[in-house]
């Protein structure tokens, strides 16, 4: 049976806390301004080291119908949560402009920053390259978030955006062997494909849509 595209538990609960947290910040709320500032703090890989995280990854998926997977340790759902959510405050840090932008996703983000990179007459920057693949070949979830934190701080570094719900909604299934190998072609065909075709979507050229959670395939 075909599986049918719709918006992840993951995906939608960092929609909803970006809807929560975004505007607040850019007016200079102080809760929102300390929100960002305790995920920064954070591990994106590592949610049981990381309470201080606890309140915006658990508020944000309340609501939500619970699965079996959510008895116990975090479930794989709040460490993909967790985990966007701590990237997207390393990336949104001391930016005018929001960072995630509906679209984008981590293998387009890449190709977009190799593009920006890249010397003339080169068809891809080699540096991009290989922290590209150290996210796709790393052998564990932390150490992926590990190598993807670095990739994010290049994005932020270089004015890229990225589509935090997306990324949320991937990262899920990252967790999910049957589903992990289809998010790495995807991301390997944005980043090869579709990227470096977009490298003027930079921060400013292009807004969020109320930071709406973008349709991905996720098993609940």
């Amino acid at each position: 049976m075909a599986e049918v595209p719709y918006v992840s538990q993951a995906s939608r609960a960092v929609a909803a806390a970006l809807r929560r947290l975004e505007q607040p910040y850019f007016a200079k709320e102080g809760f929102a301004r300390q929100a960002l500032a305790e995920l920064r703090r954070a591990t994106p890989g590592a949610i049981t080291d990381s309470p201080y995280t606890w309140p915006y990854v658990f508020q944000s998926l309340s609501g939500q119908s619970p699965g079996q997977e959510w008895d116990g340790d975090a479930s794989p759902v709040e460490k993909a949560v967790h985990a966007a959510l701590v990237l997207w405050a390393s990336h949104q840090q001391s930016g005018s402009v929001p960072v995630s932008v509906e679209g984008i996703s981590l293998g387009r983000a890449a190709g977009i920053l190799s593009g920006k990179l890249k010397r003339d007459g080169e068809p891809i920057d080699a540096g991009v390259l290989r922290r590209f693949s150290a996210v796709t070949t790393a052998t564990s979830f932390s150490a992926q978030m590990r190598a993807l934190s670095q990739l994010v701080s290049l994005f932020r570094a270089n004015g890229v955006m990225l589509d935090y719900p997306r990324l949320a909604g991937d990262l899920r299934n990252l967790q999910e062997p049957a589903r992990r190998q289809r998010v790495l072609v995807r991301w390997a065909r944005d980043f090869h494909r579709g990227g470096a075709a977009a490298s003027d979507i930079t921060a400013g050229s292009e807004t969020t849509t109320d930071a709406k959670a973008t349709p991905t395939q996720e098993q609940e």
